[in-house]
């Protein structure tokens, strides 16, 4: 889902976590954190 300039992707890993990507198209930057 595309909210507005920004989306998330919700990877799940083998090891039961999910890996976060949070890309923004304004800032031209993505920011990944595993949670």
């Amino acid at each position: 889902m595309i909210r507005g300039a920004s989306t998330s992707l919700w990877i799940p890993l083998h090891s039961g976590q999910r890996l976060r990507i949070d890309i923004t198209l304004s800032a031209k930057s993505v920011e990944i954190a595993a949670y």
